[in-house]
């Protein structure tokens, strides 16, 4: 069956020519998936996704994720670096004393420091290279598969260094490079966090960025994530088992014949899709500790999998395949998107981004009136961010210094509890100007307790969840009360102005049902019978819809009044468009999904 071509994802300026560069490398190296993404400032600005494959093969999108080989190892040198900025190991002291490994045979081993794990100077060999040393092999010897301590273990006691630490050999590219280091890392990570590594990565070193698809990636055939691609391509050879270790057993190349991924995720097993490491690049080195680094690239690769990240300029890009390429191939794409960058940037820059990403910041201040639809539409993260942060540092006691502290999910947290009650009343600007964040959230939970009465079990909910937990969210009580779900009826009728909060606690559902239906006929040309038809779902759906749309400014009372539900969700359509470029695919969503999307929410992609 002949293989077709297809592409996902909005189209940016100059489009064509990003796509041809992939084309070209797929169609002649047999690649059936790919994706690509371009960011500034932690902006995604384009994103694409390719399919080379016979009809009724799954199609990549801009969110399926992709193993990342040794792209993983900036990930993981930005956790030792976080871990070190926050006081918990220092990077210069010994690895494997950290670890409590000490009197080594080789007494080097003793001296090398946590940075030069990370950074090519561990004088530890690339891999498990020597006979009867490999993963697989120290596994045996212990009876089950190695944990990251007791690979650490087998590096600090057997293994022999490869060259002085601190002292790699001459010659060109990274002479240093080596996984087994990382492989310490994961260790060293482990024991500082006592969370295992991929959790810890995902939660609060991606996670403290907003970028929830980075995880540990899986090696069985049957094992892999929701949204990961549908397959990896190699040569499909049986080679002996690294999941199953009797002796005869055997895996294809891809699952578990050739590598495994879980005991070195650190090295080499984490997933996320392009987007997620394009954005996390723009904080973090690509190739080594510390801060963005301009004009440095790191490549990963085995077999089935390819990927790259880099920083170059104002630009961080990022793209993966299903299919191991050589370097030669993988330059090719590097300096593909870097031509299509230098020619068409400047039109990426002057055009509408897409938000799809997950971004609450956005919503924070659309609701808090801060910023208007458009305007928040001609902005980057970045730009978003710093707004929001002059306007915490304005309306509460902490200054600019506290705030941009805070990662993307805090600050959310901590502008949503202020517009909630500065929106609500609870508090005026001056008392909230005599407020420090935690004084802010601290009176949230208060209010929160009096909604849903859980006490002091609410202290354990991010800010974030707590505001979300007052426009209706079911969080507080789920698993308690049965038959309480999540409602947002509630949410419409407190953004709306239409009830305040001591009223809503008030009501019974019938009661928040009715009122918004009421408002409904007000805000609209249909009729009473029309909106009492519908269920809570679509009731909150409209109402969303109408409450964004007079919130933003985008119609007046007047013109509400004039339209129909629908007339008012094409409307939002519209908007919507302007602001992630997603066209028709708008149309599938319901209307709640919608508004999350212009709130800065990423349902458009789900």
């Amino acid at each position: 069956m002949t293989r077709q071509w297809h592409v996902e994802g909005p189209e940016p300026a100059g489009a064509a020519t990003l796509d041809a560069v992939f084309q070209q490398v797929m169609t002649a190296h047999d690649v059936r998936a790919a994706s690509v993404a371009i960011a500034s400032g932690r902006t995604v600005y384009a994103k694409r996704a390719y399919t080379w494959a016979e009809p009724g093969n799954p199609l990549t999108t801009t969110t399926t994720t992709f193993r990342l080989a040794s792209v993983t190892k900036l990930f993981t040198a930005a956790a030792v670096q976080q871990l070190a900025d926050h006081g918990v190991i220092d990077l210069n002291a010994s690895a494997f004393g950290f670890l409590g490994l000490t009197g080594a045979q080789d007494p080097r081993k003793d001296a090398i420091t946590i940075a030069q794990c990370a950074t090519s100077l561990s004088g530890m060999p690339h891999d498990y290279e020597r006979p009867s040393m490999t993963l697989r092999d120290v596994s045996r010897e212990l009876g089950h598969p190695a944990s990251v301590t007791e690979q650490a273990a087998r590096m600090h006691s057997t293994v022999p260094l490869a060259f002085p630490p601190g002292f790699p050999p001459a010659g060109d590219g990274d002479t240093g490079y080596s996984n087994t280091a990382f492989d310490v890392l994961a260790a060293v990570i482990e024991r500082a966090t006592g969370m295992p590594y991929a959790v810890y990565v995902s939660q609060h070193v991606a996670g403290a960025m907003g970028l929830r698809d980075v995880a540990g990636a899986r090696t069985p055939v049957d094992a892999r994530l929701p949204g990961e691609v549908d397959g990896y391509d190699g040569n499909g050879r049986r080679l002996p088992s690294q999941l199953d270790l009797s002796d005869d057993a055997t895996e294809v190349d891809v699952y578990g014949g050739d590598f495994v991924l879980e005991p070195r995720a650190a090295s080499g097993g984490l997933l996320a899709s392009p987007a997620s490491v394009a954005r996390f690049i723009d904080r973090h080195d690509v190739y080594g500790l510390g801060g963005r680094m301009d004009g440095s690239t790191r490549y990963g690769t085995f077999v089935g999998s390819s990927a790259g990240a880099t920083s170059g300029g104002r630009w961080d890009l990022a793209w993966a395949t299903n299919r191991e390429i050589d370097d030669t191939v993988k330059d090719q794409l590097r300096d593909g998107v870097l031509g299509y960058l230098a020619t068409s940037g400047t039109s990426l820059l002057s055009t509408p981004f897409d938000v799809d990403e997950g971004f609450a910041v956005r919503g924070v201040l659309l609701l808090g009136g801060f910023r208007t639809q458009h305007e928040l539409n001609a902005m980057s993260y970045e730009d978003m961010r710093n707004t929001l942060i002059v306007e915490l540092s304005n309306r509460t006691s902490q200054g600019v210094p506290f705030f941009q502290g805070l990662d993307d999910t805090e600050l959310a947290g901590a502008g949503g509890a202020l517009v909630f009650l500065r929106h609500t009343g609870i508090r005026d600007d001056a008392a909230l100007r005599a407020m420090s964040a935690d004084d802010q959230r601290n009176t949230l939970i208060v209010e929160m307790d009096l909604q849903t009465g859980q006490g002091q079990a609410l202290q354990g909910f991010s800010t974030l969840d707590l505001v979300l937990v007052a426009l209706g969210s079911d969080l507080a009580v789920r698993g308690q009360v049965p038959g309480r779900p999540s409602s947002w009826l509630r949410g419409v009728l407190l953004a709306g102005r239409f009830r305040t909060q001591p009223e809503l606690i008030a009501m019974s559902h019938d009661d928040h049902r009715n009122t918004l239906i009421v408002e409904m006929v007000n805000h609209s040309n249909q009729t009473t019978a029309s909106y009492q038809a519908m269920h809570d779902a679509d009731l909150e759906g409209v109402g969303a819809v109408m409450v964004l749309l007079r919130h933003a400014g985008i119609r007046d009372d007047a013109a509400l009044r004039q339209m129909s539900a629908d007339d008012q969700r094409n409307t939002l359509i519209v908007e919507l468009d302007a602001q992630t470029r997603l066209g028709r695919q708008l149309q599938g969503l319901s209307n709640l999904d919608l508004v999350r999307t212009a709130l800065g929410d990423r349902p458009a992609v789900r």
